[in-house]
């Protein structure tokens, strides 16, 4: 009976018969194999597509720094003699190590417990500095000041903060209540939460409030901060007083929302809420592609690469030990414990991804290949395919930039467990391999 399934699947699913279909080829397919051959998998698969169109930057496979950080620093209601310390959290929000080269400060204002050593002066790829000032009102007068910090990031290697003190109370207050699946999170003006991959995130401005009572009347929220190749927005318009975020990939995501009262006056400060998409899976991969042809990667139109995950018992494209669009949730390890068989969270079939593979707990003294197979380019021709792998949460490669063509097979990297020890093969083949 095996003998004859297998015969089947390789009638059926070679890839020549597929070449120049349509995704609802494919789609019809995996409804009439699934019941075949997936006898254990989950109906937590997701077809994610974007209809708005968007503009798509330019693709860099190159990782430069990127510093980012707070426009304003505000040092409000001091009475004469009295202090205020302000932090401004400058963030390296780039792909490769971002070096801090200088910091400066104009005006009455103090920089404090910055060590000019270089172990602060140097943030990895998602790290942060807290870079505290002081300031200490001497009249009822106010100030202004400037700190400037300079960096190696090529495209913006002087970061400008302004300084801004006064003795009164001008502007309403802005906050933020976040609620993941992880838990709650107040930004006052800042904050922090974590998240989880493809779960949304809701925003709560409700408890912002004006001076001496004011009632707050207007909102504007921001996405200022998304991971690379995600072009995720927010969910709700940004005037209404809550909101909500998609977390579509692993990363760090930066919310921001300002307030009016009603006497038209602005906050001093936005709320800022920081959200780390963590994956909890002990396995977590990513596929996202490029497609310099297709003029808008997020219609229904566009090119289809599928991301597999390959349990060392079984071969590329075959079920039950392949993972991947035909077979999205195998039934692998102890019989009965779902947390040691692999999933396929979306398969996108339109453009650029993402397609996702989690693994919860890997089995001992085993080897998993990673691959990429460009299932058709539906006439747009080359793209160039990027797979990250993650770790208990942690990106620990990054394989970027790929060339493929319709019908190529990108042998990856294979992944050892419980060493984690991860090895490149970067292996391009017409076709699947035979192993």
């Amino acid at each position: 009976m095996m003998r004859r399934l297998d015969n089947i699947f390789e009638q059926r699913f070679a890839l020549p018969l597929w070449k120049g279909n349509f995704p609802a080829l494919k789609a019809s397919a995996l409804v009439v194999m699934a019941g075949i051959f997936c006898m254990a998998c989950s109906d937590d698969i997701v077809e994610h597509e974007f209809f708005e169109p968007r503009t798509m930057y330019p693709y860099e496979f190159d990782g430069q720094p990127e510093i980012t950080g707070p426009e304003a620093l505000y040092f409000v209601g001091l009475q004469v003699g009295d202090s205020q310390v302000k932090a401004a959290t400058i963030e390296n929000a780039g792909r490769s190590t971002l070096e801090i080269e200088e910091v400066e400060i104009e005006g009455p204002f103090d920089l404090m417990d910055f060590n000019e050593g270089a172990g602060e002066k140097q943030l990895l790829p998602g790290e942060e500095l807290s870079l505290s000032v002081h300031y200490q009102a001497v009249d009822d007068e106010g100030r202004q000041g400037l700190m400037t910090i300079w960096s190696d990031d090529p495209e913006q290697p002087r970061l400008d903060v302004e300084l801004v003190a006064s003795a009164e109370y001008p502007c309403p207050t802005a906050v933020i209540n976040a609620e993941s699946e992880e838990g709650h999170s107040v930004a006052n003006p800042q904050g922090s939460l974590e998240g989880k991959p493809l779960e949304t995130v809701y925003f709560d401005g409700t408890d912002s409030h004006g001076p001496d009572g004011t009632a707050v009347v207007d909102y504007e929220w921001r996405l200022v901060d998304t991971p690379q190749d995600t072009f995720v927005v927010l969910e709700e318009p940004s005037d209404l007083a809550t909101n909500a975020l998609y977390l579509e990939l692993s990363g760090n995501y930066v919310v921001e929302l300002d307030v009016w009262d009603e006497n038209g006056e602005r906050s001093c400060e936005p709320a800022r809420m920081a959200v780390n998409a963590v994956s909890g899976d002990a396995i977590h991969l990513q596929l996202v592609w490029d497609t310099p042809t297709d003029p808008d990667p997020f219609n229904q139109s566009g090119t289809d690469l599928d991301l597999h995950f390959l349990h060392e018992a079984g071969s590329w494209n075959r079920v039950p030990f392949d993972c991947h669009w035909m077979n999205p949730n195998p039934d692998w390890g102890d019989p009965g414990d779902a947390r040691m068989n692999p999933r396929l969270d979306i398969d996108e079939i339109n453009g650029w991804g993402p397609e996702n593979i989690n693994l919860d707990i890997p089995e001992a003294g085993t080897r998993y290949g990673v691959g990429v197979n460009y299932f058709s380019d539906h006439g747009y021709g080359p793209s160039y395919a990027t797979v990250r792998i993650f770790i208990h949460g942690v990106l620990e490669r990054e394989f970027s930039g790929q060339y493929m063509v319709d019908g190529e097979f990108w042998h990856v990297a294979d992944i050892d467990w419980p060493s984690q020890d991860i090895r490149g093969v970067d292996e391009v083949t017409f076709g699947f391999p035979t192993n």
